[in-house]
């Protein structure tokens, strides 16, 4: 909004200029400021970057049973090279190479006294809780994070939050952040001011894009939660792969 008042304002400073004959260099350059004003508020407008993922901790240790990881060479070599495995095993060769480590934390789970600060990483931990990630920017994607867990031997012991992208590489492909909002359009969401995730689906095993219709509606069947809510917004989940949509529903804020 403040981006067009103020395309209107200099629209109108132009228009003065120009009244009072002032050089016509100075009407063109501000003319040229007042289009960019213009294109850049309408580009804002259809900004999709969508910054998504769980980047919680499994674990609840005090610190002393916990150390930050900031770099993945901070890992001992034989976790790097099973997490690696483990990782190739379940994205292929293709997409491996777009997964970058965020941070992480090596856990000592079981409190060993004996252990000091100074103790390697080896010794220390028990378990690994580790933050990786993926963006695929010229869909919308700014950024997708996901837990990996790791036992003290670096083999991945949770499920990861990915598609078995080894044996179906095609999963990797995206429709875009917009394309989704277009296809959620068609079914009554709001097309510019619909907000958008990104996530992994379990049970189809395929990325999705999740649209919210930022209006909020009445839960279905459900009279107490108008009492003890915070409001209930529909939902569309997307397949960002294929475009279909998997489901539309409605999920209340709880206090």
């Amino acid at each position: 909004m403040v981006m067009i008042f103020a395309s209107l304002y200099l629209a109108q400073v132009v228009r003065w200029l120009c009244n009072q004959r002032i050089s016509r260099v100075v009407s063109i350059v501000l003319g040229l400021i007042s289009f960019w004003v213009i294109n850049a508020s309408e580009s804002y407008a259809q900004k999709c970057e969508v910054d998504s993922g769980f980047r919680g901790t499994k674990y609840d240790y005090r610190d002393n049973n916990r150390r930050t990881i900031h770099k993945f060479n901070q890992l001992p070599l034989e976790v790097r090279a099973e997490l690696n495995t483990g990782l190739l095993a379940r994205v292929g060769a293709g997409f491996f190479h777009r997964l970058t480590f965020a941070w992480g934390y090596a856990f000592d789970l079981d409190d060993t006294p004996r252990l000091t600060p100074s103790a390697s990483l080896t010794e220390f931990a028990d378990a690994y809780d580790l933050v990786f990630y993926f963006s695929d920017r010229a869909n919308g994607l700014k950024g997708y994070y996901f837990k990996v867990m790791l036992d003290a031997k670096g083999k991945i012991t949770d499920d990861v939050s990915l598609p078995d992208l080894a044996s179906s590489p095609g999963k990797a492909g995206l429709i875009s952040c917009k394309t989704a909002i277009a296809i959620a359009n068609t079914l009554g969401f709001p097309g510019k001011r619909s907000s958008v995730r990104f996530d992994f689906n379990p049970e189809t095993k395929s990325f999705i894009w999740i649209v919210t219709d930022p209006n909020p509606t009445t839960p279905d069947d459900e009279p107490l939660l108008l009492i003890i809510g915070r409001g209930t917004y529909r939902h569309v989940d997307i397949d960002a792969n294929t475009g279909e949509v998997l489901r539309i529903y409605k999920q209340t804020i709880m206090l």
